[in-house]
């Protein structure tokens, strides 16, 4: 299925052709990205979102557009949190844990976390909720949250 506009000024199934292409997207999931520059993250919580982490939860949320599930997890850091030290991620849901939840420790640099997945209603509130432990390393973190449509 191709999805450029037609060059002979007709587009009268562009429209269907775009929507063909979404619900497609849709039904293999939506990934939320987040990201962040170094951070100091040592005996700290941190939200992340796309370009940024933040000390409060409600600037920092995704809002889930459909119902679903929150089915994978994956977080990855520029550097590990130091020996003996642990970077502890917690998904949330209307500003509550969920217990999905995984940890980066000593010389790890990513977690992938698939078990506990939670269900999620369109507009609910999904956060990513990162703590350090108390001397953990300073790092930049990345990484997806993947929520699948129920189908």
């Amino acid at each position: 299925m191709s999805l450029s506009k037609p060059t002979n000024g007709s587009n009268a199934d562009y429209a269907s052709r775009i929507g063909l292409a979404f619900d497609a997207l849709n039904a293999q999931g939506i990934v939320f990205p987040f990201s962040c520059d170094t951070l100091a993250i040592g005996g700290a919580t941190r939200y992340l979102r796309h370009g940024g982490a933040e000390t409060t939860e409600a600037i920092a949320y995704f809002v889930c557009p459909y119902a679903g599930y929150v089915n994978k997890v994956i977080l990855q850091s520029g550097g590990t949190p130091g020996a003996g030290e642990t970077y502890t991620l917690t998904m949330r849901k209307n500003a509550s844990d969920q217990s999905m939840t995984g940890q980066i420790t000593n010389g790890n640099f990513a977690v992938t976390i698939t078990t506990n997945a939670f269900t999620v209603a369109a507009g609910d509130y999904i956060s990513v909720k990162l703590v350090g432990s108390a001397s953990a390393a300073s790092s930049s973190f990345r990484g997806v949250v993947v929520v699948q449509p129920f189908a």
